[in-house]
């Protein structure tokens, strides 16, 4: 399993990248607190190319344990991508469960999440997601995360094929608070339709997590895009707190 998570985190850095023109979404880990009771605002934005405009994301979410294995999330997700205005997207309900937790005898953790998205009329159609999240941990500095998404659509005018993306993610940790590493999202598209590298959706690019005080976290990076479909640049921002 280790082999697995180090090989698809190799490649996904060569290959990597998100599903949107800016993404909100990020290489979440599989660990679950059993006190866990948080919220987040994110924020993602990508500068207009060949004369178009910005384009703006963000979402907030409340999410709390139900146990030290289970974990609820709500979260709601709005952009300006449809006519310039900012208007909400979707909701989604995410259910995860954590079945292995690092021992003594192995540093690697590994998670499943059950996803269901409700979308604006105008904005797509309802998606149920099942995603596979793991990590691992040589040693006390070093960090690599790997994530398996997939989703179909439900609903009356749904497309054939299950979308797959990978997301990976290696952070090195400076101190107590600090961490910096790279992270990369591929969306591969449909089982039916996965074409190739230029028709796929593929960015990398770096990021830093910190703690600005025990209950207050965030995130900051950036994805450049790595193919042709992909936007040059989108900037992201995260801000944390616990309840």
């Amino acid at each position: 399993m280790r082999k697995y998570i180090l090989l698809t985190s190799a490649c996904a850095f060569f290959f990597g990248a998100p599903a949107l023109a800016q993404t909100t979404a990020g290489v979440f880990g599989p660990g679950i607190s059993e006190n866990d009771r948080s919220g987040q605002f994110r924020i993602a934005m990508s500068p207009g190319q060949n004369g178009g405009s910005d384009r703006w994301e963000s979402r907030i979410h409340y999410q709390q344990a139900i146990s030290d294995s289970l974990r609820s999330r709500i979260v709601l997700q709005g952009s300006n991508l449809e006519n310039g205005s900012f208007e909400s997207n979707f909701i989604q309900a995410e259910l995860q469960w954590q079945f292995k937790k690092p021992d003594n005898n192995a540093s690697w953790s590994s998670a499943l999440r059950l996803d269901a998205r409700f979308v604006e009329q105008d904005d797509g159609e309802n998606r149920l997601g099942l995603n596979w999240t793991n990590q691992w941990n040589p040693g006390d500095k070093w960090q690599f995360n790997n994530v398996i998404l997939t989703a179909v659509e439900i609903g009356n005018d749904t497309r054939d094929g299950v979308v797959l993306e990978v997301r990976n993610g290696v952070k090195y940790k400076i101190n107590a608070d600090t961490k910096v590493g790279v992270e990369s999202f591929s969306a591969l598209g449909r089982t039916n339709a996965l074409g190739n590298f230029n028709t796929q959706n593929h960015r990398i690019g770096p990021v830093v997590t910190g703690k600005i005080n025990d209950e207050t976290s965030y995130l900051a990076g950036a994805l450049f895009g790595a193919s042709k479909p992909a936007r040059d640049i989108d900037f992201r921002f995260w801000l944390g707190r616990k309840f």
